[in-house]
């Protein structure tokens, strides 16, 4: 689902961030630039605008990726992979640190590939 234009983020209730990067992703590509989307709230958007929760994603992935790789533990991957910089959304502190962060880290645990491995 296309939640909202920005600053809104993805919510990874079900986990699986990679997939919503490869989905969000061709969806974006397969669109004429001038389509409308209605998103499940907010504003109407543009293909384009697709690119923030997919920017915000593959940085998730890559800072949780790295932690992991490090041998942190979620709490301490919590500190390190705060990405503040995406904090206007009004949900952010649930959605990054409740939802989306430990999300990504079961994923790396569970045995998803870390960046740079085989």
């Amino acid at each position: 689902m296309i939640q909202a234009p920005s600053p809104a983020l993805p919510w990874l209730l079900e986990g699986r961030h990679r997939d919503t990067i490869e989905t969000l992703a061709r969806v974006r590509d397969f669109l004429p630039e001038d389509a409308t989307i209605i998103p499940g709230h907010g504003r109407p958007m543009r293909p384009a605008d697709i690119e923030f929760p997919l920017s915000y994603l593959r940085e998730l992935d890559a800072a949780v990726s790295k932690a992991v790789e490090e041998g942190r533990s979620v709490e301490e991957t919590l500190e390190t992979v705060s990405m503040a910089h995406y904090g206007e959304y009004s949900l952010f502190d649930w959605a990054h640190t409740s939802v989306n962060v430990p999300a990504a880290y079961r994923h790396f645990e569970d045995g998803g590939k870390v960046a740079g491995s085989s």
